[in-house]
């Protein structure tokens, strides 16, 4: 068990883990039948795309869960964790490099040359009509413009530096209208602690899968409360950011509010 290891930083009941269990099914089943609005705006377009991503990847998580998976799910929250930051900052710069992640999938497609060469006159025509130079590497002299490695290794360059610190200031910007989230969040330690756990699960950190499948009599995986609760909140937290930038965009998914204050945070976790 990973109790030991790792306490759980807001202990919860099994009613309560089965309120949350609740809820995250709720909760996708919402977004999963939404119909955003229509749109040709390429930074739109983007943000709706890694909304998609996320909320598809949190019924997994549903699923992986019921079936007492907490490894799978575990792994895929860190893949969450990671298109919510991608999409937190997207939207924090929505006017200005917005529309860079739709854009940035014609530098993408250089890698299909390997195997296509005979499509490579159609790429760099895309490359030129979306204005792919701003992907280009700083200080190149005559770039290879059919060359990947010309160009920046991610669409947001390297202004992402330090993940899990702008992860939490990113979040901390998108929730600071609900006072609860904010107080779960801006305990730094149990979310570092919590995403550094997600990523060990996503690369097989030896002692994780140990702890998880110490082969006895079979290959089924140990419970592990903590893991599980981990998952949850930090799933559920994540659709409500999701929810927060939509309505930023006129998209009116949840009814976000209630849903923030009801059984997501533990009452130890609220402010006075």
């Amino acid at each position: 068990m990973l109790n030991k290891e790792y306490p759980l930083p807001h202990p919860l009941k099994n009613d309560d883990i089965d309120t949350l269990m609740k809820k995250l099914r709720m909760m996708v089943r919402t977004m999963e039948s939404f119909h955003p609005q229509a749109t040709k705006d390429k930074a739109l377009m983007g943000l709706h795309s890694l909304v998609g991503a996320i909320i598809s990847l949190s019924a997994e998580v549903y699923d992986a869960l019921q079936n007492n998976r907490v490894f799978v799910a575990s792994s895929i929250t860190c893949q969450i964790l990671e298109a919510e930051i991608q999409l937190l900052w997207l939207n924090k710069h929505f006017n200005t490099r917005g529309k860079d992640f739709i854009d940035f999938g014609y530098v993408e497609q250089i890698e299909m040359l390997r195997v296509h060469p005979d499509r490579k006159d159609r790429v760099l025509e895309l490359l030129k009509q979306n204005n792919c130079d701003r992907f280009l590497r700083k200080g190149l002299k005559n770039p290879n413009r059919l060359d990947r490695n010309s160009y920046n290794k991610k669409w947001y360059g390297d202004t992402i530096q330090n993940i899990s610190e702008d992860y939490f200031k990113l979040v901390l910007e998108s929730i600071q209208d609900t006072p609860e989230l904010v107080a779960y969040y801006e305990n730094k330690d149990i979310n570092y602690e919590n995403y550094q756990l997600f990523c060990g699960y996503k690369h097989f950190s030896p002692y994780l899968v140990r702890r998880f499948f110490a082969i006895s009599q079979s290959f089924q995986e140990d419970e592990s409360k903590y893991a599980r609760v981990a998952v949850l909140q930090t799933v559920l937290t994540s659709l409500l950011n999701v929810s927060f930038v939509l309505e930023q965009h006129g998209d009116h998914i949840l009814h976000i509010k209630p849903l923030a204050t009801d059984g997501l945070i533990p009452a130890s976790a609220k402010k006075a």
